[in-house]
């Protein structure tokens, strides 16, 4: 079982990484997983399958008058025949993407964030990036955050096993030898999440920072 009070101590922040035209969805919508917003679209199921495997490549971004616009963002870093060899049998390939695109993630330590903020495919562009109240979060949230002691999204080099034992969720939390809490997921969505924020910020290549919003 978690200790959360010993968590929040440890990890009062928690960091949300979104597309840099994201701003205005995020204060209207929060934030919502990739099955949500494909739901919200009013996509079929054959239509999403195709766009999850399009993600693997690229992302893809979807606009309309009445919900305005999304961007689904890339999985580079995820590829069909690594997750393959990383997967254990209780879950396959789809079945893991399914898992994913399910739920709104939040690093739980900054230097994951900067790790991905630095990658090859994101130091030239620019990024909205929310600091995120913990203890608040998981007040509001409880019963629908899941925890993962890996990078979900990662399969390249020297991936971790996984499978439908990956996600735990706080009241069932056990610790892998010494790894610790990478990511913090919620299911289906955080529609009110202006009040969790401590700050938003738009993220520009070369390190310039604009501030968006403070509580």
């Amino acid at each position: 079982m978690l200790d959360l009070q010993k968590f929040c101590k440890l990890r009062p922040t928690l960091y949300h990484l979104a597309a840099a035209d994201a701003w205005p969805s995020i204060q209207r919508h929060g934030l919502l997983s990739s099955n949500h917003i494909l739901h919200k679209f009013g996509v079929d199921d054959s239509l999403a399958r195709k766009i999850e495997l399009h993600r693997l490549r690229s992302s893809y971004r979807l606009t309309s008058k009445s919900h305005g616009s999304f961007t689904l963002r890339d999985r580079t870093t995820l590829s069909h025949a690594t997750l393959r060899a990383t997967l254990d049998s209780s879950c396959t390939p789809e079945e893991w993407i399914d898992l994913l695109s399910q739920r709104v993630f939040f690093f739980a330590q900054q230097k994951s964030l900067q790790n991905l903020l630095r990658a090859p495919l994101n130091r030239e562009l620019s990024h909205v990036v929310l600091d995120v109240d913990t203890k608040k979060l998981f007040q509001l949230y409880s019963s629908t955050i899941q925890l993962s002691d890996i990078n979900t999204g990662y399969t390249k080099r020297k991936a971790a096993r996984r499978g439908l034992f990956t996600f735990q969720s706080p009241a069932t939390y056990r610790r892998t030898g010494n790894r610790q809490i990478i990511e913090v997921t919620v299911l289906n969505s955080v529609v009110n999440i202006l009040p969790l924020l401590q700050r938003a910020i738009l993220c520009r290549p070369g390190g310039i920072e604009e501030l968006l919003h403070r509580n």
